[in-house]
């Protein structure tokens, strides 16, 4: 009898250990057969891994802002020719589109009016600083423009180049609440009240873009009717073009580039 039950406590001991090992749902090596949240393990983030970014009111394609071809923009600038007395026979003014189109795109980012009896002073005033402390302000180049004049004699940080741009790349700032400055090939604007045929190298302030009309609103400076002086996107996107610094200085290859003005206030 003894050896009876001892058989029968073998046998009932093993039953219950095969139990655990091959009843469904028990065998500890089926934990993955299960949600992982439910262990609270989650996908490790790659830290090498890029994050898209993201902008409120911007749309992104491959993490490059897209421009709204359907949205216009418009900001008040206050406008000044280069020559604001008419006095073209000056090369100090004749000269002087950087000039005044940075002391416009200034004045608009710190909300300040122009004066304009003053306006002939200061050009002639920055023409000089140039002249002493770089040897040259008939022509610069828009690393130039935003090194001596932005930087260097208004003492203005919030403002900086983009090269290789397009109309495009005008419409994503002007809509991020910008305004750009942007180097042009002056004759290819076809402005009618440039002098013939008109300058080559220019600046002008792009201060609005008008999506019914698909025209870019700006101030140039090269001619005193220049507030609000309106060119289609087409006719932009042929005459932007960067220019070395100097005077007439032949450029081997077409380049552009655009100053960006973000206000202080």
């Amino acid at each position: 009898m003894k050896i009876e039950k001892l058989f029968f406590l073998i046998i009932s001991i093993a039953l219950a250990l095969g139990a655990v090992f091959f009843i469904p749902g028990l065998r500890p090596d089926q934990t993955h057969d299960l949600p992982e949240e439910e262990f609270g393990i989650f996908p490790i983030a790659d830290e090498n891994k890029a994050v898209d970014q993201v902008e409120v009111g911007q749309e992104f394609i491959d993490d490059q802002p897209v421009a709204d071809f359907n949205v216009s923009v418009f900001y008040s600038v206050p406008f000044i020719s280069q020559a604001p007395s008419g006095n073209w026979a000056d090369e100090r003014q004749s000269n002087a589109c950087e000039e005044a189109s940075v002391y416009m795109a200034i004045s608009w980012a710190k909300g300040e009016s122009i004066v304009h009896t003053e306006a002939e002073r200061l050009m002639i005033e920055i023409s000089e600083f140039e002249l002493s402390k770089y040897g040259e302000f008939r022509d610069t180049s828009a690393q130039d423009t935003l090194d001596w004049i932005v930087k260097d004699f208004f003492g203005y940080e919030n403002a900086w180049v983009v090269e290789d741009i397009n109309t495009e790349d005008i419409i994503i700032e002007l809509q991020r609440g910008n305004i750009v400055v942007v180097p042009v090939h002056g004759q290819r604007l076809n402005n009618p009240y440039f002098t013939p045929p008109g300058p080559v190298e220019h600046k002008i302030v792009i201060t609005g873009y008008d999506s019914s009309t698909e025209e870019f609103v700006t101030n140039d400076p090269g001619t005193r009717r220049g507030e609000g002086m309106r060119y289609s996107q087409a006719v932009l996107e042929g005459a932007i073009r960067d220019y070395a610094t100097g005077h007439k200085e032949v450029m081997s290859e077409w380049r552009t580039a655009m100053i960006v003005f973000s206000r202080d206030i």
